[in-house]
């Protein structure tokens, strides 16, 4: 799934499509990206196009994001 936020791409992962409002608040708490849950004002779930858009109360500052997409790491 793709996280967008403000037509901006945060991150891709790999997932199960369940929970995917959580994974985006969580990926974006963890990551530093979000200082505050309360930052965190919604999102909207397209299942059809594996995407997650939020919106956060301030924008997501272009230098944060070194990466893109990430791996589970288990496979060498």
């Amino acid at each position: 799934v793709t996280i967008m936020a403000d037509e901006m791409e945060i991150a891709t992962l790999m997932c199960t499509p369940e929970y995917l409002d959580d994974l985006a608040r969580g990926f974006l708490c963890t990551s530093g990206l979000v200082d505050r849950p309360e930052d965190f004002l919604g999102c909207e779930v397209d299942p059809s196009q594996w995407v997650v858009r939020v919106r956060l109360a301030h924008a997501v500052d272009p230098e944060r994001l070194n990466r893109r997409a990430f791996t589970s790491g288990c496979g060498k």
